[in-house]
Order: structure tokens, then C-alpha cells, then sequence
């Protein structure tokens, strides 16, 4: 006798949208991802207590759950799960369950990854750009400085091993 898990139960029911989709769409959803957790990234550097970092990073974090963007290092944790469950028999008769497989799991995580990895500089390439064309001739390694504070993608690539 199986005692039912009902955590394990709802893990395989929306895995179907995450590994159908073109790998363009996956793509363009992990840059649009990582713009938003960079920007909470920032927004937690940027604030002074803890409540104003938790209040700040509460909306672009929910904002790319709720909107449904790829965040490669949560799929590496969710994709796999759902394998798992579907592999013991949880949520076999969700919708699109037979598209959860190894080859899917592998599928979105290069395209989340690479968009995730992408996403980055197109957040922290904002201080490069000028806003008017006063920019001096010392400004621009202050610039960029800038830009690689403000996108702290690999520094998070480094610290996660390799992913982002």
C-alpha cells in the first residue's frame, strides 16, 4: 500500500510548459528572467535593512515566477523532481507528462542557461549607454565598472559552479 505524497503529486502537472515550447521561446524567457533577478540583485545591494531587501527583491522575484520565466538553477531543481515523481507513479495522468523526460530536462536548461547567462549583460549594460553625449573620456572605465556591478551574473556563475 502507497501512501500518497501530495507534494509529489502537483510536480509533474507543470512541467508540460516548461519543456514544449520552442527552444526560442525558452531562449528569450531566460534572458528576460535573469534581467529581473539581477535587478533584484541590485535592488538587495542597494538597500539599507533587511526589510527594505526583502521588500525590495519581493516584486521582480515575483514578477518572473508569476509571469513564467526560465531560471535555469530552479528548473535544475524542478525538472528533475517531476522526473522523479512521474517516474513513481505521481501526476502519470496530468497533461503532457510524456513530454518529461531526460531529453526535455536537457532541452529547457540549454536554453534557460544560455539565456539566463545573456540575460545578465543586457541588465548591466544600462550605465553604458549615454544618456546624452556628455560623457567625458574618463567616465566610460567608470561606466563599466559600473555595469559589472550591476550585473552580477558571473560572479554567480562562478559561485554556483557553472550555472546560473
Amino acid at each position: 500500500m502507497r501512501t500518497e505524497c501530495y507534494i509529489l503529486r502537483f510536480f509533474p502537472t507543470g512541467v508540460d510548459v516548461k519543456v514544449t515550447p520552442s527552444w526560442d521561446t525558452l531562449f528569450v524567457c531566460g534572458i528576460l528572467c535573469n534581467v529581473l533577478v539581477c535587478l533584484a540583485v541590485r535592488i538587495g545591494f542597494a538597500a539599507r535593512s533587511v526589510s527594505d531587501k526583502v521588500l525590495g527583491i519581493l516584486l521582480p522575484i515575483a514578477g518572473f515566477v508569476a509571469m513564467g520565466f526560465e531560471h535555469c538553477v530552479a528548473n535544475m531543481f524542478f525538472l528533475p523532481m517531476g522526473l522523479v515523481a512521474k517516474t513513481f507513479g505521481f501526476g502519470a495522468d496530468a497533461a503532457g507528462v510524456a513530454a518529461l523526460d531526460v531529453s526535455g530536462i536537457l532541452y529547457n536548461l540549454s536554453a534557460a542557461t544560455l539565456g539566463n547567462i545573456l540575460g545578465g549583460p543586457v541588465r548591466g549594460a544600462g550605465p553604458l549607454v549615454p544618456q546624452r553625449q556628455t560623457a567625458r573620456k574618463g567616465r566610460w572605465r567608470h561606466r563599466l565598472i559600473d555595469a559589472i556591478h550591476s550585473s552580477p551574473s558571473l560572479v554567480i556563475l562562478v559561485l554556483q559552479g557553472g550555472a546560473i
